[in-house]
């Protein structure tokens, strides 16, 4: 089954949710590039829920101003449009999940933590890449294992299904996902990303982050969000059914143009840190 089965079979799940028409506006005005502030300030101030959220984050300690921001105007100019974007997708992406029951292997919680340090790692990351936006490598991270809420509320039996496979042939999970079926959480997670109409970048990364090649389209954003997961998962932050540090792709170090056990070095460190920043954004979502 390739891609086009997968998507009929997330079409046919009932309840799975399409971004509000505002955080989808959003995120269209931001991947265009003659959209202005004001015109995202405009969608943000129609929706009370998206302001007050917006506020709350941006005057948490994650980004720590010195003076209080009162305004829609004022956050949008400080933090810039893709920041905002990317703030509005992860509360609403949380709010969206937020009632799952999970799993005795799985906790929506694990799940939403892992994602979280993902993406501040990637951004950081992402910073040392040339023409990749930090930005975008945010987003990456933060859904790249999307599919696997998916799973998680919507398909729950199949998940258990996978977990016992794994366990059965000692092998990792997603390896026993695609024995199992072609429907991987990856796979699920980009074509949920495209529903969404995320950046296609996005989307592929999303499908790519455990395989890929250094010729894949859009590599250097697959590269981070694999490295960044890859760094979570060095320091603890995983959840039991992600790969194992062994399962890294060593093509991913080519995006970066040092040496890979300097940088690992210096990278955890920063991983480390950023930890402790995801945990204060995760606390306001």
């Amino acid at each position: 089954m390739g891609k086009r089965q997968t998507a009929e079979l997330v079409a046919q799940v009932d309840g799975i949710p399409s971004l509000p028409e505002a955080v989808s506006e959003i995120v269209s005005l931001v991947n265009k590039p003659d959209s202005s502030a004001a015109q995202v300030c405009n969608v943000i101030q129609k929706d009370i829920g998206l302001t007050a959220k917006l506020l709350q984050v941006a005057n948490s300690a994650y980004y720590a101003f010195p003076n209080r921001i009162g305004s829609v105007q004022l956050a949008v100019s400080l933090l810039g449009m893709n920041e905002v974007r990317n703030i509005v997708l992860s509360a609403t992406v949380v709010s969206m999940f937020k009632s799952i029951k999970g799993a005795p292997f799985l906790s929506f919680r694990e799940l939403w933590t892992h994602s979280v340090n993902c993406a501040v790692a990637a951004r950081t990351i992402a910073s040392r890449v040339p023409d990749l936006s930090p930005e975008e490598a945010f987003v990456g991270g933060l859904l790249h294992d999307v599919g696997m809420v998916v799973l998680l509320e919507k398909m729950q039996e199949d998940l258990k299904k996978i977990v016992q496979l794994a366990k059965k042939e000692e092998i990792p999970f997603v390896e026993a996902e695609r024995r199992y079926w072609e429907h991987t959480h990856a796979r699920i997670g980009s074509v949920l990303a495209r529903m969404w109409k995320l950046p296609k970048a996005v989307a592929q990364a999303a499908e790519q982050h455990h395989f890929f090649s250094s010729d894949s389209a859009s590599f250097s954003l697959t590269a981070v969000v694999h490295l960044a997961d890859g760094l979570c998962i060095e320091r603890g932050s995983a959840y039991q059914l992600e790969r194992t540090a062994e399962d890294e792709n060593p093509e991913s170090w080519d995006v970066l143009d040092e040496q890979q056990e300097d940088l690992r070095s210096w990278l955890r460190e920063l991983v480390q840190k950023d930890e402790e920043k995801a945990q204060i954004l995760l606390s306001t979502l």
